[in-house]
């Protein structure tokens, strides 16, 4: 098979087979655009993929470096912030016009304050 050939293609294969355990885990692949699933279900493809690096054999701790990363990527919380507010904005625009009223309103608001301490200090001199 040609794939035997190609060192990035099967890397890329046993990591994605190394990432995928459950149904569960092609679903999340395939909601982060990481996957396509043409095969129906996702069962299907984690069997072709069990299937693969079976016939090929793989070792799943060659990425234990690579995923250790990306866990301590998605663990900060600014990332997870940042997950958050992606999540909620691609359910409905509303959150994000929230934000900016928000905003909009400090700024209005501190530019009230400011030049009322400004006309304030003004009129005592």
């Amino acid at each position: 098979m040609c794939l035997q050939n190609d060192r990035g293609v099967m890397s890329y294969l046993f990591f994605l087979y190394s990432l995928i355990n459950e149904a569960q885990d092609v679903k999340e692949l395939r909601d982060a655009k990481v996957l396509y699933n043409s095969l129906g279900s996702d069962t299907e493809l984690q069997n072709l993929f069990s299937e693969i690096c079976a016939e090929f054999g793989s070792d799943p701790d060659n990425y234990i470096g690579v995923k250790e990363k990306i866990q301590e990527y998605y663990g900060t919380l600014m990332s997870k912030m940042l997950q958050f507010y992606h999540a909620k904005i691609k359910e409905s625009s509303w959150p994000l016009l929230v934000i900016l009223a928000v905003l909009l309103d400090l700024l209005f608001s501190g530019t009230q304050t400011w030049i009322s301490v400004k006309t304030w200090f003004s009129d005592k001199t």
